[in-house]
């Protein structure tokens, strides 16, 4: 929960209402950091002063990574040998576990920083803009993206391989474009002779947290044919309440909870709350047995696996028609 809790402290400092986050999903080293911070994912805020440029000819090859969707990135554009530190909320892949720790909860230390002699600090929006210009002033050359959506993201990926020197950058960017131009089509046709489905995401149980219309996970659940029906309530993460999900009436909702074994156990336990709380008796995605989980970096953290998030609700959300 950490990424989460911080990208939102970043992006609208709605701090008092979105703490209560904390508790709700199993992956909290993910979702806690985005809460706190004041914006929501995908906003066009510049994160950062315009970013200081590498020196022409000379590849970096100590980069640390200030955010999950950035280590994401590195690694699937074959970088992230070059990684030396990451935060303590990058868990994908795998092999970000092992790397040095930098950042976090409490704060980020930029002497701690300056030690580990980088060549390159990479930041998203979820590190405070103040924050950034405090590592550049520092004499570290740190670059900040915005991550502003599905289309931003793919930007983003485009120029970090190119500030990283990676060709590999172009064949990822050539693939997640072919499987996003074919999801596009399905949808497209399937939306020719089947209406969009109400769908509601939420982030856990405890407190009813969604996803709204300009949010990242917001975007991906319109793209892969849903109708989202946080959608017509104000705010990039809304808490909302029994009422109004029994008068929207979602015909799918989406869990998304936990990374790993751990997503099961919390589905498990969603879904006793849901058995035991008769309003959910009353919603018809609980009644049509149209309850399904997702787990939540993929709807959390924006970067190459956001076209899988898109197929994979885009199943749950039309399993009559096949991705072939």
């Amino acid at each position: 929960m950490g990424f989460l809790r911080s990208w939102d402290r970043s992006q609208s400092g709605r701090m008092s209402s979105l703490r209560l986050l904390s508790g709700l999903l199993l992956a909290a080293a993910l979702l806690l950091l985005w809460l706190r911070l004041p914006n929501p994912p995908g906003g066009s805020r510049d994160a950062s002063a315009p970013n200081r440029p590498l020196e022409p000819g000379r590849l970096p090859q100590r980069i640390v990574s200030l955010s999950p969707s950035i280590t994401e990135i590195l690694f699937a554009i074959g970088a992230g040998n070059r990684l030396i530190a990451v935060t303590p909320f990058c868990e994908y892949p795998p092999e970000a576990q092992k790397l040095p720790r930098v950042g976090g909860e409490s704060g980020w230390n930029i002497e701690f920083l300056r030690k580990l002699n980088p060549d390159l600090v990479l930041a998203s929006v979820i590190v405070p803009a103040d924050t950034v210009q405090a590592i550049r002033s520092s004499g570290i050359t740190v670059l900040a993206f915005q991550h502003a959506g599905m289309k931003g993201t793919l930007e983003d990926i485009r120029a970090i391989g190119s500030r990283v020197g990676s060709a590999a950058a172009e064949e990822l960017l050539r693939e997640l474009n072919r499987r996003q131009q074919k999801l596009q089509a399905r949808v497209a046709s399937t939306l020719r002779t089947a209406a969009r489905p109400r769908a509601l995401l939420l982030y856990g149980m405890d407190g009813l947290f969604s996803a709204g219309k300009t949010s990242f996970a917001g975007e991906i659940l319109e793209f892969a044919g849903g109708r989202n029906i946080a959608a017509a309530v104000s705010g990039d993460w809304p808490q909302l309440s029994m009422e109004f999900i029994i008068r929207e009436n979602p015909e799918v909702l989406l869990l998304a909870e936990g990374y790993g074994k751990g997503a099961r156990g919390n589905m498990e336990q969603a879904m006793r709350q849901i058995r035991e709380n008769p309003s959910w008796q009353l919603v018809s995605a609980v009644q049509s047995g149209r309850v399904h989980l997702v787990e939540n970096q993929l709807l959390s953290i924006p970067g190459p696996r956001m076209i899988e998030a898109a197929e994979k609700v885009f199943a749950v959300l039309h399993p009559e028609r096949k991705l072939s």
